[in-house]
């Protein structure tokens, strides 16, 4: 059957001369397998529209779960990010999460979204990139099922002050209750056997509860101050890294070149 879908390329395996395997995040199939016959052909044109960074309109023949080009026309192209090491980097990162998290045959317009709106804003330059890699890393994941709970303390249900995120459990924690814990006077419930727990200011809280909170379209509408920015993204990294259990080439290389001088 033919019909006609939009998507964003995350990745492309190389087949043939001029053949490719495109990996496609749909909102109406998930992530998706195309196969793209001559794609690598200049004479054809069709080289725009098979590439990762681009969002695009595809005409395919879909058959069961399979899925072969027809054609396609871009809709947004973020392969400006090329000329940007460090805005590519960041981007690349972004295209294996949504990778990583997506599934076949699922409704994935959340994380489509998600993936979009964080390319926008990486292509725009407006905000920090770290606040714009925090904010997708931990929207994501409270998306994908790791919702953790921010409404106050697990064990006294105390909410303000200096806090605890509990990274495994997903989950707040007093200083008070954190201090009896560390003595032992304190049994967790339903823990996780790993143990990952890292300080949380007031301000680094409410950043991190808007981003559960906020409508997606708004999810950018926030601020954290500069010297509490490197701990609130080291926090959503750490979130995000030890809930998958593995790491990232393209977060290594991100880091890499973000720590290069100007």
């Amino acid at each position: 059957m033919r019909e006609s879908i939009e998507g964003l390329i995350l990745s492309q395996t190389i087949l043939k001369e001029s053949d490719k395997f495109l990996t496609v995040l749909t909102a109406k199939y998930g992530k998706i397998s195309v196969y793209a016959n001559h794609v690598r052909n200049i004479k054809r044109g069709s080289l725009v529209y098979s590439m990762p960074l681009q969002y695009c309109r595809f005409i395919i023949n879909r058959k069961g779960d399979s899925y072969n080009l027809v054609s396609g026309d871009v809709i947004h192209s973020f392969l400006d990010l090329n000329d940007d090491l460090v805005r590519f980097s960041l981007a690349q990162y972004v295209l294996d999460i949504a990778r990583e998290l997506s599934v076949e045959n699922n409704d994935e317009s959340e994380m489509l979204q998600l993936a979009l709106n964080t390319l926008f804003m990486i292509q725009k330059g407006t905000l920090p990139l770290p606040l714009i890699k925090a904010t997708f890393e931990f929207r994501a994941m409270a998306q994908s099922g790791y919702m953790p709970e921010l409404h106050g303390c697990d064990f006294c249900s105390k909410d303000g002050g200096e806090m605890f995120l509990d990274i495994m459990n997903g989950r707040l924690i007093c200083n008070d209750c954190q201090r009896i814990r560390n003595l032992g006077e304190v049994q967790s419930r339903d823990a996780a056997e790993s143990v990952i727990v890292v300080r949380i200011s007031p301000s680094m809280l409410k950043g991190l509860r808007y981003v559960l909170s906020s409508e997606a379209k708004r999810i950018f509408s926030y601020s954290i101050a500069e010297d509490e920015l490197s701990d609130y993204a080291d926090v959503c990294e750490k979130y995000i890294l030890n809930h998958l259990e593995r790491g990232f080439d393209t977060l290594d290389f991100y880091k890499e070149v973000s720590s290069m001088p100007l």
